[in-house]
């Protein structure tokens, strides 16, 4: 086990694996994919420890070996002479790479732990499968986002620059190239044989060259000299060689078939794109299974079902072997009739109920549905399966996707120019929506006109097309014409029970009604939605309502009504787990802040909502926060850094679906101010914004709150029957009684789901009788009280905002107290280390 270069990352995984190691008859086995460092890591951890061990590198062995041959590897005359040798001895016995051999290993240790004393740590590309085994995965090394400021405090980035260095590279570190490393070292999925294969080439080639050969990647990545035929690190086919040469006739199918996927799939896209003929579901869940143990196919359990998905170069070498052995046009057809099936039911699921599940698989199947439309395009004759697999695209332009969607759809209409086929219309329809979040108001219209004049267009084309040219008019200022189109298309859907896309368009023509000046008929507008939203348990409009509402009291001053759907609206988007709500949450709120407490006290906020755009990867999500901030800070009479924020937007176009803050007075103050052109390049804006919105400052003024409304909203609770009839703020909705209880702890007028005794108003209220700042807002059966409500949020405070996913649980390791002590040097900084940010909330 050499250790010949310096050991980069994995700090936490080796704190665990020197804890688990300690354990008196520890059993352990790091498993991962080939070259994903799991040698090393226990080679560095056995370093770390200090503890006796007797080594036994098992690559030399021929498959089939017996578990003779491997105590000769551990310097013992056989199994039996083995099992003696190291019986009470406080040793450490590791077993490097035992895939190949894992009956021998099996036996081995089976007999070698009937003697009290020796520990023992395994590494392999499955798990041994033993009573009392722990198995530790080794996933890739963290990859920073391009732009971040801990882009080379990143392990991947990191052991790319150390190899590089060590390979005579010259090049400097200029935030470009950085950022241009970590691209690269994605593309490279984080593996360290990967990433070390292409640092050997630093002195030939710049990072720039060597992210240009990614496609040629499996050519790229060897190193000839490194060892003679045989050495699985010489090349990264060699090291994926030695796994699939493993796999039985059945699993080797599933393998190669399944490369047809090019993102995340789950157990019923795997049986009907890559199941043996003949074999029923059961069976494939077993292949597949089985895949994931072998380290061929990674599994994700950590929320709902199960989503499988293969490395980028696991995918590459599937897909060459697939390719070898004649099966990729039969897996090609199967691959596009399931994702156009996929596309079916998303379809008939989508026009009549939104949630988050739903929203977060058309996403998670974006790469897959892309892909199967490129297939389309190049095998069929005529565009049905095309304009079919088009259409759940449509969410994704909203999702920072909007380029994609018009790219991959205009492929489409390219391929056949003038064929008529079902969803032709519709498809039209969807890529004048993903025009016009790019603000191309033309091409957009050109779109929706086609659309609403194909005889064959369906009332969704009619909708999404007149959705479309209300967007047209709104960023063209003409609000009365985009409230008629807005309302035009609500009428259609309403009428034909697409009540999603009804209450959706409810907001855009109450955005447009505002944008009009009549905010307070707007204010009005939304408040019979928001109820029949709330009723119908329509989580995704109940955000998105509140929110266009919110945004609307914010614009004429009304913080305190715009905190109460701010807070609301983050309630019923925190069951959605769908990432958009992120950003728009904290890009109102920190609009909030600004209205409440002044710019220098929301520029903390701003800061929150950049980041999470960009841990998102969406730079149109970073140009929306910076430019919403720019509006607020012109509004609160600082056009100096209005200027600075609009010359920090890195370049998109992308626009928000949220009526603009402050637009409706183009000579005011909240009027947009002219600027450089942004940056374009991310990096470059992430350090002009930084420099704006975390400079040292003045202190925030402790302005006043703005006046509350002289007379607040009462809240009536009258008990009816076997529930209540709840009203407050001009709404009214019924909770049923908790276990008879005459009372009730509500957040707001929420629906009777979440109104009931074991949840708690978002607002702490004090209530008569209830006693001082009460957050449990108890009242009789027929009281009526006027809440005095404080926000849960301060401005002094950034905010918490969730989408449903929770912070991650420390994992707890015990460990014997001589070990603890060889230990501490290793576990040190995993204590110390901060958790790595991932993409999602912050």
């Amino acid at each position: 086990m050499v250790r010949s270069s310096r050991f980069v990352g994995r700090e936490a995984e080796r704190a665990r694996l020197a804890a688990l190691a300690c354990e008196p008859g520890a059993l352990v086995t790091v498993t991962g994919p080939g070259g994903v460092g799991k040698t090393r890591l226990v080679a560095e951890t056995i370093a770390s420890l200090g503890t006796e061990a007797v080594v036994a590198e098992l690559d030399p062995l021929p498959a089939g070996a017996g578990p003779e041959a491997l105590a000769g590897r551990l310097g013992f005359g056989g199994a039996d002479a083995a099992g003696a040798a190291l019986a009470g001895r406080d040793v450490l016995v590791v077993l490097d790479n035992c895939e190949h051999v894992l009956g021998a290993v099996r036996e081995l240790v089976t007999r070698i732990r009937h003697a009290a004393g020796p520990r023992v740590v395994a590494t392999s590309r499955e798990p041994l499968g033993l009573d009392g085994e722990v198995v530790v995965p080794l996933g890739p090394l963290a990859v920073a986002d391009p732009g971040s400021t801990t882009v080379e405090d990143s392990p991947a980035v990191q052991l790319f620059l150390d190899r590089a260095a060590a390979a005579g590279a010259g090049w400097d570190r200029s935030p470009r190239t950085l950022d241009t490393v970590a691209r690269l070292c994605r593309e490279l999925d984080g593996i360290p044989l990967a990433i070390e294969l292409a640092a050997a080439r630093a002195r030939a080639l710049s990072p720039a060259d060597l992210l240009a050969n990614t496609e040629h990647r499996l050519a790229l990545l060897r190193r000839p000299a490194r060892g003679g035929p045989g050495d699985r690190h010489e090349s990264w086919r060699a090291a994926v060689d030695v796994s699939y040469e493993l796999l039985d006739a059945d699993e080797r199918a599933v393998f190669e078939r399944c490369s047809m996927f090019a993102g995340p799939f789950d157990v019923d896209l795997a049986h009907a794109v890559a199941a043996p003929a003949g074999h029923d579901r059961l069976h494939t869940i077993d292949l597949v299974a089985r895949l994931v143990d072998r380290s061929l196919i990674v599994a994700d359990t950590t929320d709902g079902p199960t989503r499988y998905r293969m490395l980028t170069l696991v995918r590459e070498y599937a897909r060459e072997s697939l390719e070898r052995h004649g099966g990729r046009a039969d897996a090609e057809h199967r691959f596009v009739d399931a994702m156009a099936r996929f596309a079916d039911d998303v379809i008939e699921r989508g026009s009549h109920e939104w949630s988050g599940d739903l929203l977060t698989t058309i996403e998670s199947q974006f790469e897959n549905l892309v892909a199967a439309i490129d297939l389309a395009i190049g095998r069929d004759d005529g565009p049905e399966r095309a304009f079919r697999l088009v259409l759940p695209l449509y969410p994704m332009v909203h999702a920072s996707r909007p380029l994609e969607v018009l790219s991959t759809g205009t492929r489409v209409l390219s391929r056949w120019p003038d064929r008529s086929a079902p969803w032709r219309a519709e498809v039209h329809a969807v890529l004048a929506n993903a025009a016009i979040v790019t603000a191309d108001t033309g091409r957009a219209r050109e779109l929706a006109d086609r659309a609403l004049t194909d005889p064959g267009a369906t009332p969704v084309g009619h909708v999404l097309a007149s959705r479309a040219l209300g967007f047209a008019d709104r960023l063209d200022g003409a609000y009365e014409d985009a409230r008629r189109h807005f309302a035009r298309g609500r009428e259609v859907a309403a009428g034909l029970g697409l009540t999603p896309f009804a209450r959706e368009l409810a907001g855009y023509e109450d955005g447009a009604l505002d944008l009009a000046g009549d905010t307070d008929g707007a204010v009005a507008l939304l408040g019979p939605e928001i109820a029949a939203a709330v009723a119908g348990e329509d989580l995704v409009n109940e955000a998105w309502l509140r929110l266009v509402r919110a945004t609307a009291h914010l614009r004429v001053g009304d913080a305190a009504a715009a905190r109460r759907d701010v807070e609301r609206a983050a309630a019923a988007a925190d069951a959605l787990r769908y990432a958009w709500w992120g950003g728009a949450l904290r890009r109102t709120h920190a609009a909030l802040v600004a209205v409440e407490a002044g710019w220098d006290a929301s520029r903390p906020h701003w800061w929150d909502a950049v980041e999470y755009a960009v841990a998102l990867g969406s730079v149109g999500g970073v140009a929306l926060s910076l430019r919403a901030a720019a509006a607020c800070a012109q509004r609160d009479g600082r056009p100096e850094v209005a200027r600075a924020l609009e010359a920090a937007t890195p370049r998109s176009s992308e626009t928000t679906v949220l009526q603009d803050l402050f637009a409706h007075d183009p000579g005011g103050p909240g009027a947009r101010v002219d600027a450089p052109a942004g940056p374009a390049d991310l990096a470059t804006a992430l350090a002009r914004a930084r420099a704006v919105l975390l400079a040292p400052g003045p202190e925030p003024s402790h302005r006043p709150a703005p006046a509350a409304p002289a007379a607040p909203a009462a809240a009536e609770m009258v008990h009816d029957g076997d529930g209540w009839t709840i009203t407050y703020a001009g709404e009214t909705v019924r909770a049923p009684a908790s276990r008879g209880s005459p009372t009730s702890r509500c957040s707001s007028p929420a629906p009777a789901r979440r109104c009931t005794a074991s949840t708690s108003w978002a607002a702490s209220c004090s209530m008569p009788g209830s006693g001082p700042r009460s957050t449990s807002g108890h009242a009789a059966s027929t009281a009526r009280a006027s809440p005095n409500c404080a926000p849960r949020w301060t401005t002094r405070a950034r905010p918490t905002i969730r989408y449903g996913r929770s912070a991650p649980r420390r994992s707890s390791t015990r460990s014997s107290p001589a070990c603890r002590r060889r230990s501490a040097s290793a576990a040190a900084p995993a204590r110390a280390a901060r958790p790595p940010s991932g993409r999602g909330p912050r």
